[in-house]
């Protein structure tokens, strides 16, 4: 969270879909509509949750959001998800500055929980908040442009932890077949919106 509720992001979906094209397991996991609904539930209308964008923005309102007990017990799930799949690596998509303080505090509660996960940063808004993220060992890779380029070689442990840019003349012709996104994992039906995006 906090992202658009009418269709899912592309990014998880098209990482995914790399990684497993190269052997690996992947589980994309929309904690972002999980949390529209939840709040639906609660009366959260449409004009409410494009309000919530500043309250995003703002460490002190998001602190009393997640304070709030149904939401506290909504990112319980959240962490036990991470406990029952046991990865070893989880990503997040910073995909607009709304949802980098959240990140910052879901990925500390993963690594509070299991500091043998590797975190991985993508997403537009890891160009504004990466760096950072690195220095406070928040995350430890941090993805500028395309991720599924270079998914397979963090997995694989031949991408050192940093801060990796990744420019369209670095994706070769092999990648193409990347572009296809995997939205298996996902209900498509709880989405507020009739799009999928391609690439």
């Amino acid at each position: 969270p906090k992202s658009n509720p009418e269709s899912p992001l592309l990014g998880p979906s098209t990482v995914a879909a790399a990684a497993k094209s190269h052997g690996w397991s992947a589980r994309v996991l929309d904690w972002n509509i999980e949390f529209f609904h939840h709040l639906k539930a609660e009366g959260l209308t449409a004009e409410d949750w494009i309000r919530l964008d500043r309250e995003f923005r703002n460490e002190e309102n998001l602190r009393r959001i997640l304070q709030r007990p149904s939401v506290s017990r909504l990112v319980e799930t959240w962490i036990d998800q991470v406990r029952q799949l046991n990865p070893r690596y989880v990503g997040f998509t910073a995909f607009s500055e709304s949802n980098v303080l959240m990140i910052a505090y879901l990925a500390a509660r993963i690594r509070r929980e299991r500091p043998d996960i590797r975190i991985i940063l993508g997403g537009p808004a890891s160009y504004f908040c990466g760096k950072n993220f690195l220095e406070n060992r928040t995350v430890d890779y941090v993805v500028i442009g395309y991720g599924e380029a270079v998914i397979d070689g963090i997995l694989e442990g031949s991408v050192a932890n940093g801060y990796h840019v990744v420019h369209s003349s670095a994706v070769n012709e092999g990648s193409l077949r990347f572009c296809q996104p995997d939205y298996s994992d996902l209900d498509l039906s709880v989405y507020t919106g009739q799009t999928l995006h391609v690439s």
